[in-house]
């Protein structure tokens, strides 16, 4: 397994991390169960970290990203390969799927996997565009890539995530390839 594309410190200077499949795609085999999971690192000055479990947002889901809401003490992120988008809170302890907000790219799409797969035993499938960053604005508002290129909103306050008419930089039918990867600090 490897990490997610983001550590998180919270104010308590403990961090959070998340795990996903194999990023380098040279594993033979993945643990699935070690996969998606949320901890909590506690650094000790002079007694071992310790490692708080919070659980897993979604079932065969690793966690691609995470960003901290320090507003609301929520932790956001997005799921590989289907590229979900999910809140931890971490007063309720609780996770909340808003389902996947990434999309296929151009020619990668399940139709095509499956036309691909027709009449042979090639198991062939495609993961989404998913983004590695999740910025935070400074009122408290997350935001990825998303679909076709455009950016996903998360307003904390209504708990809903949608589509935004901003869109990533893109060259002319190639916006399904738009990826947000990095975010400055607004």
């Amino acid at each position: 397994i490897g990490f997610a594309h983001q550590l998180v410190r919270l104010p308590d200077g403990s961090f959070l991390v998340g795990t996903q499949a194999d990023p380098t795609g040279v594993a033979e085999r993945t643990e699935a169960q070690a996969v998606g999971q949320l901890y909590r690192i506690v650094l000790g000055e002079s007694s071992p970290a310790k490692i708080e479990h919070l659980g897993v947002p979604g079932p065969g889901q690793g966690i691609y990203t995470l960003a901290y809401l320090e507003k609301v003490d929520q932790i956001a992120g997005n799921t590989w390969p289907d590229g979900h988008f999910f809140v931890y809170d971490l007063k309720a302890k609780s996770f909340f799927d808003h389902g996947a907000i990434a999309g296929h790219r151009t020619f990668q799409t399940p139709q095509h996997a499956a036309d691909v797969n027709r009449g042979t035993d090639r198991n062939v499938s495609y993961a989404r565009q998913v983004s590695r960053a999740i910025g935070v604005a400074p009122s408290g508002e997350a935001f990825s890539g998303g679909a076709g290129g455009f950016l996903f909103g998360y307003d904390p306050k209504t708990g809903k995530v949608q589509k935004l008419d901003a869109r990533l930089p893109a060259a002319p039918g190639r916006e399904s390839w738009a990826s947000l990867d990095a975010v400055s600090t607004i």
